[in-house]
């Protein structure tokens, strides 16, 4: 007795490859293959967030700064002035021998 299968093969990363019309007789061990074409790589990635609100009425910035923190200082230097620039949206401005007119 005769009979003819189809036979598909599928793996993550890989092209699916379909092989039809292979015929096997009874008590026949039929051997086929067949080479796996690199697919595309197809991902999807969701990211969901709640946003604070931004306070568009007032351009502060505020932060509190504990007694801990400054015991956290690095010794070296120590320097309590820099720790506002630990705030987000804090920067260092200008100095103040900075400003003013320079003389060339």
């Amino acid at each position: 007795m005769l009979g003819w299968y189809s036979v598909t093969i599928e793996l993550a990363g890989f092209q699916k490859v379909t092989k039809t019309a292979i015929q096997v007789n009874i008590n026949q061990s039929v051997r086929t293959t067949s080479p796996l074409a690199i697919g595309a790589a197809t991902q999807t990635v969701t990211v969901e967030a709640i946003a604070t609100a931004i306070k568009t009425d007032d351009a502060t910035v505020s932060e509190n700064i504990g007694t801990r923190a400054v015991a956290d200082l690095p010794l070296n230097g120590r320097d309590p002035m820099r720790l506002p620039l630990m705030t987000p949206g804090v920067i260092l401005g200008p100095k103040s021998s900075d400003t003013g007119t320079r003389r060339a």
